[in-house]
């Protein structure tokens, strides 16, 4: 964000009835060992091509939010292949402390996998106050979206969650 890299980011990804997705992206800073991101790496299969099924943990999405919920906003594509257009994206501005412990036992399972920076290209973004009044029903959804993570609310659809470390 603004030509800073950060240590990680989480991806909260939604999709919806009509196959739109929106990405809440969370950035992770070094700094205090962080408990839920804890909980999951204690979670992890030991290579990443291994599935592994996990029973009795819960995860709220909630707690990987920074207390302050200003985010920016802007139309991108998926970070994965087949790094497809058309995903609204929302990035919290405001870090959350990992430790560098945490992010070395991320590392060892998933090694690097963040895509390279991309260039904006035509691309506006917005930061939260723009996104008061959305015009379209879509951006309404997802500015919800990141609301309700944000709020410990349930949100309908397919969400999933993922990190990528830089």
């Amino acid at each position: 964000m603004n030509g800073k890299q950060y240590a990680m980011e989480a991806h909260l990804v939604h999709k919806n009835d009509e196959r739109q997705l929106a990405v809440v992206g969370v950035l992770m800073q070094p700094g205090k060992p962080h408990a839920l991101l804890q909980t999951l790496i204690e979670q992890f299969p030991a290579d990443v091509n291994q599935e592994k099924v996990v029973q009795n943990v819960r995860v709220n999405p909630k707690d990987f939010f920074p207390h302050e919920t200003q985010y920016c906003h802007y139309n991108g594509s998926l970070t994965t292949p087949p790094c497809s257009e058309g995903v609204a994206w929302f990035i919290m501005k405001t870090p959350i402390e990992v430790s560098a412990e945490q992010v070395s036992q991320f590392t060892a399972v998933m090694h690097q996998n963040a895509r390279p920076v991309q260039p904006l290209h035509d691309r506006v973004v917005l930061e939260k106050p723009y996104l008061q009044q959305p015009t379209t029903s879509y951006l309404a959804a997802a500015a919800t979206l990141v609301r309700c993570f944000a709020k410990n609310a349930s949100v309908f659809g397919q969400e999933s969650l993922s990190a990528s470390a830089r």
